[in-house]
């Protein structure tokens, strides 16, 4: 591996756990949360481009040995992409149980009819109980009443 390769390399996990910090740092307060927004934002999309970068150059460096015809370079290059696809198949299925997953509760949120139907019919019960008790108080009051009266 070239040297300015892996000093590229440690200078994107460097930033990655330097991002990592910040947003953990951040996370609880949403307001310091909202004032670094945009630096965390750009500090994200340096480190995705660098770790690009990465694996851009070596799998053009891979090209290069399979070109030179290099020994071992093709079972080098069957190794990386049976790697890449071990490692895009679970990837992928998360990204999809997770935007359903989000997608129905978002959708959940903002069904503000069937909220709204519920909390009326919710209300209703709760002040014919209010009032049914209301009217037992009245009666037991009104016993209470005529009873210290004779």
């Amino acid at each position: 591996m070239p040297s300015w390769l892996r000093y590229l390399f440690i200078a994107a996990l460097a930033v990655a756990g330097i991002s990592l910090f910040g947003l953990a740092a951040t996370s609880s307060d949403s307001k310091l949360f909202e004032k670094w927004f945009p630096v965390l934002s750009i500090v994200n999309r340096a480190i995705a481009v660098l770790l690009f970068a990465v694996v851009v150059a070596m799998i053009v460096r891979l090209w290069q040995r399979i070109r030179a015809g290099e020994f071992g370079a093709h079972m080098t290059s069957k190794l990386a992409g049976v790697m890449a696809l071990i490692v895009l198949i679970p990837c992928i299925t998360i990204y999809i149980v997770s935007n359903v997953f989000i997608s129905r509760s978002i959708d959940s949120w903002f069904d503000f009819f069937v909220v709204g139907q519920q909390g009326l019919r919710n209300t209703q019960i709760f002040r014919r109980l209010l009032l049914g008790d209301a009217a037992l108080l009245a009666q037991q009051f009104d016993d209470t009443i005529e009873f210290h009266d004779l």
